[in-house]
């Protein structure tokens, strides 16, 4: 026992002193790459645009267009990348996340009149978002809401900076959208 002890003890040391050799070992998947359809989640992008007012604030913000070129009549929304979920409930969760521009407004009405003759009080690039927990209404419980946000430093007009904290939510129903909160703060 000991003798076949002994003999073995070279071939580790023959083996320990041999180069490592990496496993030849394709991956059949790409990690960075997820599809774009998988039969439960569908990713693109998607033209968006959006705008609401902040009647405690005065302000009135603009979402993925250029207001001026839409009150010429010219519909250039900006894309943005979404994400579907399809889930065993028969609801479809979306989701809308990417940077987008957004221009900040001193007024409330949408009026292509103060647009085109007011300039914005601050415009930039923000982080902008949206969810709906369930596009396909189904009407459960706790389904049929919908958000927007937009957030980020953008630059004022008169030169300086502020954080643009822009936020809507809203209900789905028979009823259409109902909006329950409206917020444009600049700070």
């Amino acid at each position: 026992m000991r003798r076949a002890a002994l003999l073995l003890i070279p071939l580790f040391v023959l083996a320990c002193d041999r180069e490592p050799v990496a496993p030849d070992i394709t991956p059949t998947f790409d990690d960075h790459a997820p599809p774009v359809e998988s039969g439960i989640v569908l990713r693109g992008e998607r033209f968006d645009a959006w705008t609401w007012a902040d009647s405690e604030t005065g302000l009135r913000v603009t979402i993925g267009f250029d207001v001026l070129e839409y009150c010429a009549n010219v519909f250039d929304f900006e894309l943005v990348p979404f994400q579907a979920a399809f889930l065993p409930s028969d609801r479809l969760l979306v989701r809308e996340a990417g940077p987008m521009h957004a221009a900040v407004w001193g007024f409330t009405a949408f009026e292509c009149d103060r647009f085109t003759s007011e300039q914005p009080v601050a415009t930039g690039e923000v982080r902008f978002r949206t969810t709906d927990n369930d596009f396909s209404l189904t009407g459960r419980n706790n389904v049929n809401a919908y958000g927007v946000m937009a957030n980020g430093v953008i630059g004022l007009t008169d030169g300086g900076t502020a954080m643009l904290a822009a936020h809507a939510r809203f209900l789905i129903g028979e009823f259409g959208w109902r909006p329950t909160s409206l917020t444009v703060n600049l700070h």
